[in-house]
């Protein structure tokens, strides 16, 4: 019984040990560090954008739109990885 335990550790240990390993080589904490990034950036602009809707319907004015548009496009192109593959500088 005790032999079996020993097999199990050392298949665990194995195991935790590859995972670990293919996390380090895909580099999977910085990926996940820069969608978490990206997310991030989105969620500033959702709340930016719903604000200005409900400036917009409850008879708000806003100057110049356009601003809005491309201030988002600028912070989705610097913090948004998969952006900067269709951006161009």
């Amino acid at each position: 019984m005790f032999a079996l335990f020993q097999m199990f550790q050392g298949i665990l240990v194995a195991f935790t040990a590859l995972i670990i390993g293919l996390q380090a080589k895909l580099k999977l904490s910085q990926k996940s560090e820069r969608y978490r990034r990206g997310a991030k950036v989105y969620s500033k602009l959702r709340r930016t954008t719903t604000y200005y809707l409900m400036l917009l319907e409850n008879g708000g004015k806003v100057d110049d739109i356009t601003v809005l548009w491309r201030d988002a496009m600028e912070k989705e192109r610097q913090h948004i990885p998969a952006i900067k593959t269709f951006a161009t500088t």
